[in-house]
């Protein structure tokens, strides 16, 4: 979008601010950040960016507060019909955390969260937090995916497994249709950390994924290389002999379903985690605001 021109716009009865991206281009795209008076706070940004000429659009939003961010698009090109997805945060998370204390270390606030209710997506099955949950975050080059269920079972017909799927690029609206490499999918039995390499895609061999026990659940880091998309399912069986449930970080278990991370620390909120005890904790720290100027 070089050379677009920028039309932006202060609502004084609210800390709101608005730019419009409105150009050189046939891709348009609008931006709202609410900021918080008067610290200058910024705690929540929504986009969204269409094609004039079709129907491609995508909408994407990040709230501060809750680390929670989503993505939605779609696109006739491809005749989908778009997709949601929770975004993974990727932070700075202390040395201490990322050499080994992950094992005995709860992702506390600095994670996502997919539990079945508000949070990620059913994708079969009825589900609640009080059956099975995860909460995942990345940092510069690993996933932690912390699991939490009521009873870990492995029977003859089914087993509680966590399903990855990584890939160096994730699909978007602005290039649906393209032919894309094929995502490594991974899948990791959560009783006793065995790994099945379900599709190679761009690795020759699955990456060397680590598991730790704790009380009611497992926790597992991913070697994931910073500019790669993540999609996380877990598969959860109550009688070992078929799944009751999945939830995951997105609508659809297909390719299309990998979504990028976002990095928590938009406009002059940079988040790190710190271990807190046994717990990761958030702690933010303030940078200069960038003025938006008409």
């Amino acid at each position: 979008m070089a050379g677009a021109n920028r039309r932006s716009e202060r609502q004084s009865q609210h800390p709101v601010y608005t730019q419009l991206w409105d150009g050189y281009s046939n891709w348009r795209c609008n931006w709202t950040w609410t900021i918080a008076l008067p610290s200058a706070m910024l705690t929540s940004q929504k986009s969204f960016c269409w094609f004039r000429f079709g129907s491609q659009s995508e909408s994407t939003s990040w709230d501060a507060a809750t680390m929670r961010a989503a993505r939605t698009w779609e696109s006739d090109c491809a005749k989908k019909h778009g997709n949601e997805h929770a975004l993974v945060p990727k932070v700075t998370a202390p040395a201490s955390f990322t050499a080994g204390g992950w094992r005995t270390t709860s992702l506390g606030s600095c994670a996502t969260s997919v539990d079945g209710g508000r949070n990620g997506f059913v994708l079969t099955g009825t589900a609640s937090p009080d059956d099975a949950r995860f909460s995942v975050v990345r940092t510069k080059d690993a996933a932690f995916v912390e699991v939490v269920d009521d009873a870990l079972v492995a029977g003859a017909g089914a087993a509680d497994m966590l399903d990855l799927e990584l890939a160096s690029s994730a699909e978007t609206f602005m290039d649906a249709g393209f032919d894309y490499p094929p995502p490594t999918r991974v899948r990791v039995r959560m009783t006793d950390g065995a790994i099945t390499l379900l599709a190679a895609g761009e690795l020759a061999s699955p990456p060397a994924i680590q598991m730790a026990s704790f009380a009611g659940g497992r926790r597992v880091r991913v070697p994931i290389a910073e500019s790669w998309a993540l999609h996380v399912v877990y598969r959860d069986t109550d009688d070992g002999v078929s799944h009751e449930r999945a939830i995951g970080t997105s609508k659809s278990a297909a390719h299309d379903a990998l979504a990028d991370s976002f990095t928590v620390g938009a406009g002059n909120r940079v988040t790190d985690c710190a271990r807190v005890g046994d717990r990761l904790e958030r702690w933010v720290r303030e940078t200069p605001l960038v003025p938006v100027t008409r």
